[in-house]
């Protein structure tokens, strides 16, 4: 309903986006994905939950030539390492064998015929590889070697939560660190005049013609939620749908509490011991207090969802 009654064509900052915002900060990483693509190697992106990490892979991915490069993406990585190698077996379009000696010789031979035959570049990103396990990064450095480790044959990006980054520095993973081309972390903009800029880019990308958050609701989104922008954005727009006048007008809420999670990663939240769970609560609480404020004549679906969320 608020879609319509703003003019908005998707959810701003949502999923239907296809050009982010960049005032100069996805650039580098543009040119570093080129890079990796003209010199395979493996490339490392991390960044606290919810600052755009995969949004940025998938837009960079997204004009892929197809008969240069194939795309794979894996995201369910919490599994054993055979289970990682089967699946890219299955996308390379070979029959998972039952050993990884036998299930490393397929996967190989198919990676090198693509190479020479058809001259195509796998081109692999695995999300979420924090949760990787650590058996992984000991012997996929000599995954990678082919020819007596004369020839880089495919690219692999690896997206993953601050702490992959620290994980790959102890000794036990040396070799694959010596693999690792390019290091990238995003940030979440927290900065006033950024923040305002990317929010006006999102609002401008769904199709608002005229000014919808006043300056006071901007601060209070970028107080609540700095990297969870979707969600801090959504709410106020979808609750304000029954309140008169166009410009949504801040209210102050107390957000001690907020930190940078993302709500997509509560599942792994509660697995590692229910302490980012409970601070996206927090988050939730926060945001539906603010919206209750904001649109307190008749409660939105948005803003349900909210409240149910913080009850879970």
């Amino acid at each position: 309903m608020y879609l319509q009654h703003f003019g908005l064509k998707y959810p701003p900052l949502g999923k239907e986006a296809t050009e982010l915002w960049d005032d100069g900060a996805l650039a580098l990483l543009k040119q570093r994905f080129q890079w990796l693509l003209d010199s395979p190697g493996v490339g490392l992106l991390t960044g606290e939950a919810g600052v755009g990490k995969t949004a940025a892979l998938r837009v960079l991915t997204a004009n892929l030539n197809p008969h240069r490069y194939q795309l794979i993406y894996l995201a369910e990585t919490d599994f054993a390492r055979l289970d990682l190698y089967r699946n890219l077996a299955i996308a390379l379009g070979l029959e998972p064998a039952f050993r990884r000696a036998a299930l490393w010789r397929a996967i190989k031979a198919r990676i090198q015929e693509l190479a020479d035959g058809r001259n195509v570049l796998p081109v692999w990103v695995i999300d979420e590889a924090q949760n990787l396990p650590v058996e992984f990064f000991r012997d996929f450095p000599a995954f990678l070697n082919f020819a007596f480790d004369s020839r880089d044959l495919m690219t692999v990006w690896l997206l993953g939560q601050p702490g992959l980054a620290q994980t790959l520095d102890r000794a036990p993973y040396a070799a694959m660190a010596s693999r690792i081309q390019v290091r990238l972390r995003l940030v979440p903009i927290a900065e006033r005049e950024r923040y305002k800029h990317l929010i006006e880019h999102g609002l401008q990308q769904a199709g608002a013609t005229h000014t919808l958050l006043s300056d006071s609701a901007m601060e209070l989104l970028r107080q609540a939620s700095p990297s969870l922008i979707i969600v801090g954005l959504w709410a106020p727009i979808a609750g304000a749908g029954s309140v008169r006048g166009e410009t949504i007008e801040g209210r102050r809420v107390s957000c001690a509490d907020c930190h940078d999670t993302d709500p997509s990663d509560a599942a792994h939240a509660s697995d590692s011991g229910g302490t980012e769970w409970a601070v996206l609560q927090d988050r939730a609480e926060a945001i539906a207090a603010a919206v209750g404020e904001l649109a307190s004549v008749q409660e939105s679906p948005v803003l349900a969802a909210a409240r149910s969320f913080a009850a879970r």
